[in-house]
């Protein structure tokens, strides 16, 4: 069964590379039909006090946007935490080869999320009031996210250089909000498959920098060997293979 899997699954990325510019096109699309999602939520949300029946719906959908961009969150971080473990599957390469679209698509549902429970919401009928700690934690995993969606890009890499890389670090932060403004609000699979995330991830990351650290050779000093009967009474300090 693992046979015929890991065939299946070299199959579907090697046409999945073959046919890279088509995937990324179906992307495209898909980001565009979810920022008229946004657009199309926003407006019905913001007339609920008129008793608009199809903004009560989105805003009742609001939690699951939420749910999905979790999921979605989890895919974009699974081949980091492989690589550092040293685990290789095509499945793994599949989701590391679109990793920045998933990404952009994460982005999108968490925005969907704060806009359709929260931001529009507060700006038309909802009275202003501060939020509960567990939506201040989503709200900072919302910021966090948008830093790394505009950053998501070519141009950005190549003017931020390393930092780009330090930059979308954040992740290891963004895990650990998004995990805590969840179990605020119940404890349920999506919340421990989140710890579950949350732990996994720094644990590669003590593997991977824990295995990279180099030896320190031990301070081994000077041998001393018998003198040669050319110089004697002396001893000749012969240097170690580690002192060369």
């Amino acid at each position: 069964m693992d046979i015929f899997f890991n065939s299946f699954s070299n199959q579907v990325f090697l046409w999945l590379v073959k046919n890279k510019h088509l995937v990324i096109k179906l992307f495209f699309l898909a980001h565009i039909l979810q920022a008229i999602n946004i657009l199309t939520a926003a407006f019905f949300v913001a007339r609920i006090a008129d008793g608009n029946e199809i903004g009560v719906l989105f805003y009742d959908l609001g939690g699951k946007f939420g749910t999905l961009a979790a999921l979605a969150f989890l895919v974009t971080t699974t081949p980091g935490i492989a690589k550092r473990f040293g685990i290789r599957h095509p499945v793994f390469n599949i989701v590391q080869t679109f990793r920045r679209h998933f990404g952009i698509a994460t982005f999108l549902l968490t925005f969907t999320h704060y806009a359709v429970l929260r931001l529009v919401p507060m700006m038309t009928w909802q009275s202003f009031s501060l939020p509960p700690f567990r939506e201040t934690l989503g709200f900072f995993a919302f910021c966090l996210f948008f830093v790394m969606f505009i950053t998501s890009n070519d141009l950005s890499m190549k003017r931020l250089g390393k930092w780009w890389g330090r930059l979308h670090s954040v992740a290891y932060v963004i895990i650990w909000l998004v995990f805590a403004h969840v179990a605020l609000e119940e404890i349920g699979l999506l919340t421990l498959l989140l710890g579950v995330y949350a732990i996994t991830e720094w644990v590669s990351l003590i593997y991977f920098w824990t295995k990279k650290k180099p030896l320190i050779p031990a301070n081994v000093g000077p041998t001393l060997v018998s003198p040669s009967s050319s110089t004697p009474n002396t001893a000749v300090a012969t240097p170690t293979r580690n002192q060369i």
